[in-house]
C-alpha cells in the first residue's frame, strides 16, 4: 500500500497556507512530514489523518463483521470467502487503544512511516511519487485531485483540493459527513486578499451594491486587524461569499450520494458546479462507472 503520509502533510498544509498546491506539493520532503505529523498527533489534532487512507484483504469471519459493526467509519467490501476492509488512519489509531481488535489496527497503521514508527510496528508502505491531475470549470472553480485509490466495489477513493468556492458551498460541502475534510482556516490566513464569490445572478446595479458591502467588509477587517484585535475574531465581520480551498478525501460510496444530492437541479448552483467537476475527474480516473446528472 501507498505510504498516506504525504497525502497528509499536504493536507493538513492547506488549512494555514495561501500558497500555490504545485508549491506546497515542492515543499513536502520525510523530514519535513515527520515534524509536521509529530506536531498534529501531540496536539491531538488527528482529523487531517483522515486523509490517509487503508486497504487490507482478510479470510471472511465473525470478528471481522463485528469489527465492521463497532466502527463506522470502516468500509468493506465481500469476495468469495475474503474481505476486503477500507478505512482511515484517524479510525486506526483509535482502534489502536482497543484490545480486542488492536492487532488488526496496528496492520492498519503499518502503511505510514510516521505512525508505524509510533505505534512500534514493522512499516510495509511504499513510498511514491505524488500525483497531481488539475481541472477547472467555467465558473473559476479549480480542483487538483492529489491522491486516489482503485479498490473493488465501492471501496476506491480520491483526495481533491478544491479551491475558488465560497464559504456558502463549503459549508453545504462539510454536511456530508461520511467524507474527510481539511479547510482552509480564517484564524492563521489574512483573508483580506483573497477573492469573493459573485452570483451569476447579481449584475448591473445589484453587483455594484454587491462588491460595495464587499469592500466595506474588508476595510474594517484591516481596520480591526490594526487595532489589534486577532484575525480569528476579526474575520466575524467577512461575508461568507469570500473564497476558500478545502481539501477533502472520499469513497466512492460517498461520491455516489454526493453527486445524487449536488447533481440535481434543485442544488444550489455552486456546489452543482463543484459536484460536475468532481464527477469529471472520477470518471477519467476510472473510479466509477458514468453516472448521470
Amino acid at each position: 500500500m501507498r505510504d498516506p503520509d504525504t497525502i497528509i502533510s499536504v493536507c493538513a498544509r492547506i488549512s494555514r497556507s495561501k500558497k500555490p498546491i504545485k508549491d506546497i506539493l515542492m515543499e513536502v520532503n520525510p523530514e519535513y512530514e515527520e515534524k509536521l505529523l509529530e506536531s498534529l498527533f501531540t496536539m491531538g489534532h488527528l482529523s487531517v489523518f483522515e486523509h490517509g487512507r487503508f486497504l487490507v484483504r482478510k479470510e471472511f469471519s465473525d470478528r471481522y463483521i463485528r469489527m465492521l459493526a463497532k466502527y463506522r467509519y470502516l468500509d468493506w467490501h465481500e469476495e468469495s470467502k475474503e474481505i476486503i476492509i477500507s478505512g482511515n488512519m484517524r479510525t486506526a489509531i483509535e482502534m489502536a487503544a482497543d484490545p480486542d481488535y488492536r492487532d488488526v489496527a496496528l496492520e492498519f497503521l503499518s502503511i505510514s512511516r510516521f505512525l508505524s514508527r509510533k505505534f512500534g510496528v514493522e512499516y510495509r508502505g511504499v513510498r511514491e511519487p505524488m500525483f497531481l491531475k488539475s481541472y477547472s470549470s467555467p465558473l473559476g472553480i479549480k480542483l487538483s485531485v492529489i491522491d486516489f485509490l482503485k479498490a473493488p466495489g465501492d471501496l476506491s477513493s480520491m483526495t481533491f483540493i478544491a479551491e475558488g468556492i465560497s464559504r456558502v458551498t463549503s459549508h453545504q460541502l462539510v454536511r456530508h459527513r461520511s467524507m474527510s475534510f481539511t479547510q482552509q482556516s480564517q484564524r492563521f490566513v489574512d483573508v483580506s486578499n483573497l477573492d469573493f464569490i459573485k452570483p451569476p445572478s447579481v449584475e448591473g446595479k445589484a453587483a455594484e451594491l454587491y462588491f460595495e458591502m464587499i469592500d466595506r467588509s474588508l476595510s474594517a477587517y484591516r481596520k480591526l486587524v490594526e487595532m489589534g484585535i486577532n484575525k480569528e475574531d476579526a474575520r466575524y465581520i467577512i461575508p461568507q461569499a469570500i473564497s476558500t480551498r478545502i481539501a477533502v478525501t472520499a469513497t466512492v460510496s460517498s461520491l455516489k450520494n454526493f453527486f445524487k444530492l449536488r447533481l440535481d437541479k434543485s442544488a444550489q448552483w455552486e456546489i452543482r458546479e463543484l459536484a460536475s467537476l468532481v464527477l469529471k475527474a472520477a470518471e477519467e480516473l476510472s473510479l466509477m462507472q458514468h453516472t448521470s446528472k
